[in-house]
């Protein structure tokens, strides 16, 4: 077996493979070889302080600064939560998390069982991720009964040059928990944020710096297609959810040609205020991501 090297950048890490899906766990992490680079990424950043968020404080290389500037999509479609028609809920009116805890109970059927749930079952999050949804501009939630969550969604259909595309099998979660996807790299829209900017973002989050750089990623701002779906969200079950899904393509020729693993460690920045570190069993503590599971699939 060919040896598996990490691309390391503050807390993300990306783990080349050359053996089944399956047999990745327990993950063994290696140092970065100084000669390994991507091939299209010409501003290698080395490792830095570990204790830094990239989703938090994102690290952003003079390419993708010109790249967000460029972005022919910029007047384009952005996300647009709350309409006019409707009313929604805000962080200033509810306060906290317990109180939207508190304000989904007494709208939800069976609210108190269904919230109790939350956090627990396999793939789920808690009201706390919920609540950093909400504060962060994320979703909208509409003062109804039943309430409504409505999210913008970029989603990136990745491809290679020899017809292959990428997939993300699923997710390990900070409490331990595998959470299932199979579908392209998606990442929630921020708000007044275009399609375009959102995709690279999502890029550069999830796949670290290095091999998610702008300059690795060509996107086909053509492809551009939005649809829209109402179901309730396995995230938070029992909660309807809009969900307005921007697609866009884009080529990227560098990926590792085998399944490969990111490292995310999503929200670790949140959960370790000062001196003061989070539990898991704290229930305002965020679940996050901590691992991606990527694999290729022929593109139809």
């Amino acid at each position: 077996m060919k040896r598996n090297w990490v691309f390391t950048n503050l807390s993300h890490k990306v783990l080349y493979i050359n053996r089944p899906l399956k047999s990745l766990v327990p993950l063994q992490i290696q140092e970065t070889s100084p000669s390994v680079r991507s091939s299209c990424h010409k501003h290698f950043i080395p490792k830095g302080n570990p204790t830094i968020n990239p989703r938090m404080e994102p690290l952003l290389s003079s390419s993708m600064e010109t790249a967000i500037e460029e972005d022919p999509s910029k007047d384009g479609p952005q996300a647009e939560l709350c309409s006019s028609e409707k009313t929604c809920v805000s962080p200033q009116d509810l306060g906290s998390p317990s109180a939207l805890s508190e304000w989904l109970a007494s709208r939800l059927a069976h609210g108190s069982e269904i919230l109790s749930q939350w956090g627990k079952a396999q793939g789920t999050k808690r009201v706390s991720n919920l609540w950093k949804e909400l504060l962060e501009g994320e979703i909208s939630l509409e003062d109804s009964t039943p309430p409504k969550r409505t999210v913008h969604v970029a989603c990136v259909k990745i491809t290679d040059n020899n017809g292959n595309m990428l997939l993300e099998s699923h997710q390990e979660m900070s409490d331990g928990s595998i959470r299932h996807r199979n579908r392209p790299l998606s990442e929630k829209m921020k708000p007044g944020e275009s399609v375009y900017s959102a995709c690279l973002r999502g890029i550069r989050e999830e796949l670290g710096s290095t091999l998610g750089s702008a300059e690795c990623v060509d996107m086909r701002s053509h492809s551009y297609q939005r649809e829209e779906e109402e179901r309730e969200s396995f995230t938070y079950p029992g909660l309807m959810t809009r969900y307005v899904l921007h697609h866009m393509e884009a080529v990227m020729e560098h990926l590792p040609s085998n399944d490969f693993v990111t490292e995310e460690n999503e929200y670790s920045a949140d959960n370790n205020v000062g001196d003061m570190s989070r539990s898991l069993d704290d229930e305002n503590a965020l679940v996050g991501v901590r691992r991606h599971f990527w694999k290729w699939i022929p593109s139809s």
